[in-house]
């Protein structure tokens, strides 16, 4: 996957979300979310997006703004 500097993915399923940052250095940082690394995550999310740490520390809510993981993150929030 080609990600450019400064950006994230992220791919959302039912029973996982795993995020990989490509940080402005070049440096590459993967998470599988996890409730004990949330604020980890919502860190770079701001870092790289400039949201307030008070958005991306929801960062399930975070997510499902985007109309596109709404459905997907109602279902992993049952699992």
């Amino acid at each position: 996957m080609k990600l450019d500097l400064g950006y994230w993915n992220e791919f959302v399923g039912k029973e996982q979300i795993y995020f990989i940052f490509k940080m402005k250095d070049g440096e590459i940082k993967e998470y599988r979310y996890k409730e004990n690394n949330r604020m980890e995550i919502a860190k770079l999310c701001t870092l790289l997006n400039k949201d307030p740490i008070e958005k991306t520390a929801k960062l399930l809510d975070y997510l499902a703004d985007n109309s596109f993981y709404t459905d997907i993150i109602l279902k992993f929030r049952v699992n």
